[in-house]
């Protein structure tokens, strides 16, 4: 019953919850293969670089399992699981799936293999066939399941498996346009059953999206397994888009009677269908349906692009032999590949014909050593196909290896995944936003950065990321800050300059190619005035007025007249008079003293301004610029302000960010719309921020994740108003957000929050500004209000509680009631609490959770009935992301998108199909998409991925919503809502926040707890009157709260001790505004008080306070909000 908005998203990540902050809606994947990735090359990221929701991850390719080796069998003759994150796997927990090659070699009989997530149940879809004796690859996609663990079944001849690991998908959700969603595999055709043949003569269309397919319709692309049988010639089938021309591309290559599988990705065509065509021997074809493809623009980072498939070379044909009998290197980008440069990987089918031995080929990026995974293996004489994905190594390259048997290789490109978003350099010196982190100078010359720190960027020797700001080691002289892509540069009071985060590319300029997580200087800068990060590169700004730029040189970005890659600093040429620096993406401007601006490097999109869209690897001037105060950056278009405060931009334009009312990139400077009075300007990777003379902020260009700040996500080619902000002084944008620092020293950040990027200690993206958390620790990240007591979950991760400790819900080791707040024993890693009636529980950042107080009913989950005053582990869960707790009765959301529960099963709230109280978790029935949970006194609610409301228990007064009063044992749909967020449950009624940000709630309203001007109980939802921008929810015994989007909390319903906190003591059915509040962040009520926690950090309280539940060190009621002694 404590706000499950509080709960559904942890209050304080490190690396393992930034991937955690919401479930996954998929269960096995069972196709789609990968193919060796090797590690950093080039133009690479990080293994492990930030990407889209959704988005694709290549890791070093890594062995896992090989049962021919000692100590890895026996072959597969049961189910068998294997871990594939954490630990020595390349894969970070809170991945949504990997990717691997599996082959499976001499099994003794037919069969087949089947992978799919630990936990879930064995779906009938199959991942590779094969006959007795036979070598045969596949790559698949898999969804983790239960403890990060997949399960793999062979149905008969015992197979020896090898599972190789080469990516993963990112567990962020929602999944961006590109991203990756997993579904239960479904079978969408069998030509052999009845009804779905014949065999495959020519063509066939197949509709894969709608209906029953569980393919939402949008989809740009789907994840098949296609599965060739019993065909009477040989031939080759062909899976293309419906409506395209059919490619001289081939999916599966087959032989006369074999069976032969495939995982092919697909670019859904017209009417959201594909075509197959069989070029002979009327083969069988089984198409099952695995996962698919996010739709909608722009994709990101790490998302897939489907295309109609394109041969890019077949070694039998003249010209393109010979056969690959010595490593050979094979361009997939640029050109006529249809794959754009700068792509991080490509999707292929790569089938190798008639090889003169046994033997197998790797495919992997050139430059990068060779792995030793394999891509498929094949026998002499043999044609295998197989789908792959690699990663895009140097000069846009794959390396393909033969072991032996010089095979003739075809390769088809079907696909490839976006490489790196844009980095700009942030515009004002004591604030600066990167891809994913965030980083500000304190006035006492210290650092203080926030959000990715998977490379070590935000300098506080570790790569832990966080989002709450940390101090940079070392650093207590700085005077400016720059972020880069994932390195972060800061100059220092005696003109030298250090930096820290990725460094493979030579980006922190200190002579090595060594990551570092703590700041190191810069080798020879001693006279900086001025610095500026870039994507992969770094410029200073020299007291002479000269510039010094060191890193990534590919494009010229470094402007020394050459291509090479430097660690060390290296003279721009021919700038001599440069007043201010700025460094994008893959480029570099310099403002000089005549009001003009050069800008040197990668041009694709215009970026250098000077009506060409050449690369430059010197300086050359901005066309028409003359009178320039200050210059940015962005990924992919810089922009100027001017001597008369409007602003001027150039380059790439998807999404407005030139702000000029078009989309059209321009390789020239255009003016800003409607901005006359700017005093600074900030470009971002795809949107841009100014700076008005009145301290207020307008932002133009993409705003999917809300990084225009104007409470929508709609992105705008002309400036909006960021919402709230009056008194901003200096500005910076990132990729997908944005900061401003106000007059009173706070920081505001807005957009994309993934990795915490916003310092807010959340990792939910906002489309408002929100408070960047002050240092010192501790802070509180989280309340939650249980009968008589209530709890704090804190930055640091430890636990503090105070009001009555009867049975121990205090969890200090005694039980000794305390006014104030007491820690919790041995609680160090906590990012969510909870409070029931009268005990405590605590999720820990590694997917655990610990319960503290009465366990009557088993509410502890340890297997016990007995009561503990210090925490006590709940058995089994490893992989929650959320919890919550009612009366007796605990449930924590998983992520695999399941809810387990334990405790008081009267009413069948554990959702079990009985009424059987549990002291152990057990497995909600049919819960598999959920998005959050609420825990009444006696029912339970979740919210799903598809915006629907699950609830079940006791239903007396209508709290399950499904137009009855009937009890139910197991879930059953809540009436008419398709778009909830998130959900909480009172004792007797429930309440869900939409995604517009209005409530609607439901159940008993004898107080006018539903806020719907009655006091009439409603079975179905009604609508909470005068709430619209709702962003957090929380129900009690009979009363309600809400958080709004302006920061003020409104409450509604019992009042009998001023639980409602507006200074009345009187009940009210619609909601009323508590007092004095305008800065709450959270909120969360139960039995008769309620309480909030406030931007600035404190938390307050109000209503029944007979056992000191208020925290302000006495036991008298209050009817309007009381701080927290201590925190």
């Amino acid at each position: 019953m404590s706000s499950n908005t509080v709960f559904s998203t942890p209050r304080y990540s490190r690396s393992l919850f930034s991937r955690l902050t919401a479930p996954i809606v998929a269960l096995a994947l069972s196709a789609a293969g990968l193919a060796g990735i090797a590690g950093v090359v080039a133009n690479a990221v990080p293994a492990s670089a930030a990407v889209s929701a959704g988005g694709f991850v290549g890791v070093t390719p890594n062995r896992l399992l090989d049962t021919r080796n000692p100590g890895q069998t026996p072959c597969l003759g049961t189910p068998r699981n294997l871990t594939v994150t954490g630990g020595a796997t390349t894969v970070p927990v809170g991945a949504s799936a990997v990717a691997l090659n599996v082959t499976v070699v001499s099994p003794t009989t037919p069969g087949y293999v089947t992978v799919y997530p630990t936990g879930a149940v064995r779906p009938t879809a199959s991942n590779v066939n094969y006959v007795a004796g036979e070598v045969v690859p596949n790559g698949v996609f898999v969804k983790v399941g239960d403890a990060g663990q997949i399960t793999l079944f062979a149905n008969a001849g015992c197979p020896n498996v090898i599972v190789d690991v080469l990516g993963y998908f990112d567990g962020t959700t929602p999944v961006a346009p590109g991203g990756f969603v997993g579904v239960t595999p479904k079978r969408l055709v069998d030509s052999r059953n009845p009804g779905e043949g014949p065999c495959l003569l020519t063509t066939r269309n197949l509709t894969v999206t709608g209906g029953t397919t569980t393919v939402p319709v949008g989809a740009s692309a789907v994840a098949l397994n296609v599965t060739v049988v019993s065909p009477t010639t040989p031939g080759y089938v062909t899976v293309y888009p419906n409506g395209a021309s059919r490619p001289t591309a081939s999916n599966l290559n087959y032989s006369t009677g074999q069976v032969v599988p495939n995982n092919v990705t697909v670019k859904v065509g017209d009417a959201g269908a594909i075509t197959l065509f069989s070029n002979g021997g009327c083969p069988n074809v089984i198409v099952d349906v695995v996962g698919y493809y996010e739709g909608g623009s722009p994709v990101l980072e790490g998302g897939f692009v489907g295309l109609t498939p394109k041969r890019l070379v077949d070694t039998r044909n003249p010209g393109e032999g010979p056969c690959v009998g010595a490593l050979r290197n094979l361009t997939v980008t640029g050109g006529t590949t249809t794959v754009p440069d700068g792509a991080n990987a490509v999707a292929l089918n790569i089938t190798v014909v008639s090889p003169s031995t046994p033997g197998y080929l790797t495919a992997f990026p050139t430059g990068a050593t060779r792995p030793t995974a394999s891509t498929l293996n094949y026998v002499a004489g043999q044609v295998v196909p197989n789908g792959t994905v690699v990663k895009v190594g140097d000069a846009g390259a794959i390396s393909l290896f033969a072991s032996g048997g010089c095979p003739n290789v075809i390769v088809d490109v079907v696909g490839y995944y976006e490489g790196p978003s844009a980095l700009p350099t942030a515009t004002d010196t004591i604030l600066a936003a990167g891809l994913n982190h965030a980083c500000a100078v304190l006035p006492d010359q210290t650092v203080q950065c926030w959000g990715n720190n998977e490379t070590g960027q935000l300098g506080d020797a570790t790569n832990i990321s966080s989002n709450i700001p940390v101090t940079v080691s070392g650093i207590t002289t700085a005077i400016s800050i720059t972020a880069g892509q994932y390195h972060t540069c800061a100059l220092l009071d005696d003109a030298t300059v250090e930096c820290w985060g990725f460094n493979a590319l030579g980006q922190l300029g200190d002579d090595t190619n060594i990551d570092s997580n703590i700041p190191v200087p810069v080798s020879g800068i001693t006279t900086a005035t001025a610095i500026a990060a870039g994507g992969s590169h770094t410029c200073a700004l020299l007291a002479d007025q000269t510039v010094q730029c060191w890193g990534y040189n590919q494009y010229g970005q470094l402007g020394n007249a050459t291509n090479t890659t430097s660690n060390i600093p290296v003279t721009v040429s021919g700038i001599t008079t440069a007043t201010s620096i700025a460094a994008g993406a893959n480029y570099t401007c310099a403002l000089l003293d005549d009001a003009t601006i050069k800008c040197w490097g990668y041009n694709f999109y215009g970026q250098l301004g000077n009506a060409t869209i050449t690369n430059s690897n010197i300086p050359v001037p901005v066309s028409g610029i003359t009178a320039a105060t200050a210059i940015t950056a962005g990924g992919s278009h810089a922009c100027a302000l001017l001597a008369n405060q409007t602003v001027q931009c150039w380059g790439y334009n998807a999404n407005g960010r030139l702000g000029n009312a078009t989309n059209t990139d321009s390789n020239i400077p255009v003016t800003v719309s409607g901005i006359t009075t700017a005093t600074s300007v900030a470009a971002g990777g795809r949107h841009t921020c100014a700076l008005l003379a009145n301290q207020t902020v307008q932002c133009w260009g993409f705003n999917f994740y809300g990084q225009l700040g104007n409470a929508t996500n709609t992105n705008s080619n002309i400036p909006v108003t960021v919402s709230g902000i009056t008194t901003a002084t200096s500005i910076a944008a990132g990729d997908l957000s944005s900061c401003a620092l106000l007059a009173n020293a706070k920081i505001k950040c807005w957009g994309y929050n993934g990795y915490g990027e916003l310092g807010d200690a959340t990792n939910t993206n906002s489309n408002v500004p929100v408070t960047v958390f002050g240092i010192p620790l501790p802070l509180p990240i989280a309340v939650a209000a249980g009968l008589n007591h209530t709890c704090a979950a804190l930055a640091t991760g430890s636990v503090t509680c105070w009001g009555d400790n009867t049975y121990g819900q205090l969890g200090d080791g005694t039980n000794v009631s305390s006014l104030t707040p007491v820690s919790v024993s041995n609680i160090s890693t906590a990012v969510a609490i909870a409070a029931g009636d009268l005990h405590t529980c605590a999720l820990l950042e590694d997917g655990t959770v610990e319960c503290w107080g009465y366990n009557g009913d088993g509410q502890l989950g340890d297997g016990t009935g007995d009561d503990s005053n210090t925490p006590v582990a709940v058995s089994g869960i490893s992989t929650a992301i959320a919890i919550d707790t009612g009366g007796s009765v605990t449930c924590a959301l998983l992520a695999d998108a399941g809810i387990k529960c334990w405790g008081k099963n009267a009413a069948g709230q554990l959702g079990t199909g009985n009424t059987t109280s549990s002291a152990t978790p057990v497995s909600v029935t049919g819960i598999t998409t959920a998005t959050s949970v609420g825990v009444g006194d006696d029912h339970t609610c979740a919210s799903l991925a598809n915006g629907s409301v699950k609830c079940w228990g006791a239903n007396s007064a209508g709290q399950l919503g499904n137009a009855s009063n009937t009890q139910s044992l197991t879930p059953v749909s809540v009436t008419g809502i398709t778009d909830a967020s998130s959900v909480d449950a009172g004792e007797s009624h429930s309440c869900a926040v939409l995604d517009t940000g209005a409530i609607k709630c439901w159940g008993n309203n004898s107080d006018g707890q539903l806020g719907n001007s009655s006091n009439s109980n409603s079975n179905t939802p009604v609508a909470v009157a005068g709430i619209s921008t709702a962003t957090d929810v929380t129900t009690a015994w009979r009363h309600t709260c809400a958080v709004v989007a302006s920061g003020e909390v409104g409450c509604w319903g019992r009042d009998s001790v001023g639980q409602l906190g507006n200074g009345m003591n009187s009940n009210s059915n619609i909601a009323v505004r508590v007092s004095g509040l305008s800065t709450g962040v959270t909120v969360s009520a139960r039995d008769q008080h309620s309480c909030s926690v406030l931007e600035d950090q404190s938390v307050v309280c109000w209503g029944s306070n007979g056992s000191g539940e208020l925290g302000d060190g006495t036991t008298t009621n209050s009817n309007i909000p009381v701080t927290v002694i201590g925190l």
